[in-house]
């Protein structure tokens, strides 16, 4: 990591941000962590609270990403060791790179013509077993490493490679291998009863969205957590100063660029990088949540926004997009 880490450089971070995110009238609640070496400040606003629990989304993608850099760490397996044959696809050979770089050529968003039980909720019923069956039957989208292809069905793939390798579930892994390690208490697949007063539902456009509940099927490791931001702030922290925890090792090599998207953008294991920016960083929504995680490793601090509200707008074309307005003010307190 870059330079010095100081308290005036979060303390500036942190008002640069409070002052952008006080224009945001149009989500019900945002939580932040501004994380340096050692200091964490919480900014919170609209009905948002220290203990409440947010879908993380996509975030989840980079805690697969640190269980897999430990089993390369730990040399029981090579980033270029193809993945076990049951996954892979005729005349193609997929390796765990091509997976944690979405470079593997396997389908984006869900799998075609899969319509789920809950409209609300495109990935229900979407069970390991029926997963699995409808990855074997789906023929890739384009061939192996020629294109970069986000896919949450590819990270979906290796998640269950990982955990099929150590006999064991994914959501087992990341709570021994992650969630303890750094004393992630307010961290879960599945909320607790007791918990569930702190996990409201998300909002899409002001209106109340249901949960998405991944825990049980293939996506899982795409966007399955749920947690707090004093969590996040725990796991934003691991990630801007690696050495200070025992998963110092793999979370640097997690963070090492792997594949050229673009000439400004790279990919490490499921982070991006954009050095020219000096950012590394990963989003994540659901329908009714977002969430970002951002590393600058020139000013050495980490933000983590969660936010309990999505909002999409479409053209006159009818064409939906998602108001980027969380990452936006992370990004351009940043830059």
């Amino acid at each position: 990591m870059a330079s010095s880490f100081t308290t005036a450089g979060a303390e500036t971070m942190s008002e640069c941000i409070d002052k952008k995110y006080q224009a945001l009238q149009n989500r019900h609640g945002i939580a932040v962590a501004v994380v340096d070496y050692d200091k964490t400040q919480f900014l919170f606003y609209g009905q948002a609270h220290k203990d409440q629990i947010f879908e993380i989304g996509s975030l989840t993608k980079t805690f697969t990403a640190t269980l897999l850099a430990e089993e390369v760490i730990h040399r029981k397996i090579k980033l270029t060791d193809p993945i076990p044959a049951e996954y892979q696809k005729p005349g193609n050979q997929i390796t765990y790179k091509h997976l944690t770089t979405h470079t593997s050529g396997i389908v984006s968003g869900n799998f075609p013509g899969y319509m789920g039980s809950n409209p609300e909720s495109p990935y229900e019923g979407l069970s390991v077993s029926l997963f699995k069956e409808l990855y074997r039957s789906t023929p890739l989208a384009s061939p192996v490493g020629t294109k970069w292809n986000y896919s949450n069905i590819g990270t979906g793939v290796l998640g269950l490679v990982l955990s099929e390798n150590n006999e064991t579930n994914y959501s087992e892994m990341v709570k021994n291998r992650i969630f303890k390690v750094l004393g992630m208490t307010e961290s879960y697949f599945e909320v607790p009863d007791s918990k569930l007063p702190n996990f409201p539902e998300g909002n899409v456009n002001g209106e109340s969205w249901s949960h998405w509940d991944l825990f049980n099927t293939g996506i899982n490791p795409a966007g399955g957590i749920r947690s707090t931001i004093s969590d996040m702030a725990i796991f934003a922290r691991a990630n801007l100063v690696p050495f200070r925890t025992s998963l110092g090792s793999p979370i640097e090599l997690a963070q090492e660029p792997l594949y050229g998207i673009t000439d400004s953008m790279w990919i490490g294991m499921n982070w991006l990088i954009e050095p020219k920016k000096n950012l590394i960083w990963h989003n994540g929504s659901t329908m009714g949540f977002e969430s970002i995680l951002a590393i600058s490793t020139k000013y050495s601090i980490a933000v983590v926004a969660l936010t309990d509200t999505g909002i999409f707008t479409a053209d006159s074309g009818g064409n939906v997009s998602q108001d980027n307005t969380l990452q936006d003010v992370v990004f351009g307190c940043m830059n």
